[in-house]
């Protein structure tokens, strides 16, 4: 074999590897934006339970595992029911004729751990859902977690709490504190109940 086919064969090769590892970085790096965008995820369903995917601009029946990401809504039929587990370590229950609004979580639950940029997202930073309408039930252990729900007419933030909010056909916003604290504030002010406490917002 001659020199210059030994030079030849052994250029392919190192190209074979060169672009071998450029694609796998490149996956790597898909991978690692897809983690980091994903805000929480469904964990269990009942019944007619659809995502609206922002990034899709459409409606999607959902499944156990289906991912969630900003700007999607979860809604659920008179029969649907859907359990959610979000980035920020939060446990969320929709309940049934419920529309709920993923605008934001913070990056704390544990499958982050392996990302070096999911880390950097490891931040004291305040998670906000929206609550268009219906029931939900929600809690979130771990204090150093700032998370609040909104809908037209309050926001209602949370901190080491466990709670039932539902967002009535008046308009009005009901919340029930079943452990920790909540702050309900609108225009007209604020209002801080304890557990055992309910707060209703009218508009």
């Amino acid at each position: 074999m001659s020199l210059k086919s030994i030079i030849n064969r052994n250029g392919f090769i190192y190209l074979i590897i060169f672009v071998f590892c450029l694609a796998s970085q490149v996956h790597a790096n898909t991978v690692t934006r897809l983690e980091s965008s994903v805000e929480g995820k469904v964990v269990k369903k009942q019944g007619r339970v659809q995502i609206y995917q922002a990034i899709s601009n459409k409606w999607i029946y959902a499944k156990t595992g289906s991912l969630l990401h900003a700007g999607d809504v979860i809604r659920t039929g008179a029969n649907g029911k859907a359990s959610l587990v979000m980035s920020d370590e939060t446990l969320i229950q929709v309940g049934r004729s419920s529309k709920l609004e993923i605008n934001y979580v913070a990056k704390n639950a544990g499958w982050f751990e392996k990302s070096v940029i999911a880390k950097s997202l490891k931040k004291a930073s305040r998670s906000v859902f929206s609550l268009l309408s219906g029931k939900l039930w929600a809690r979130n252990k771990n204090k150093n977690v700032r998370a609040s729900f909104t809908n037209t007419t309050a926001t209602i933030g949370i901190r080491g709490t466990e709670l039932v909010i539902e967002a009535k056909e008046d308009g009005s916003v009901t919340s029930t504190v079943l452990e920790g604290q909540v702050e309900a504030e609108n225009e007209f002010g604020k209002v801080i109940a304890e557990a055992g406490n309910q707060v209703t917002v009218k508009p």
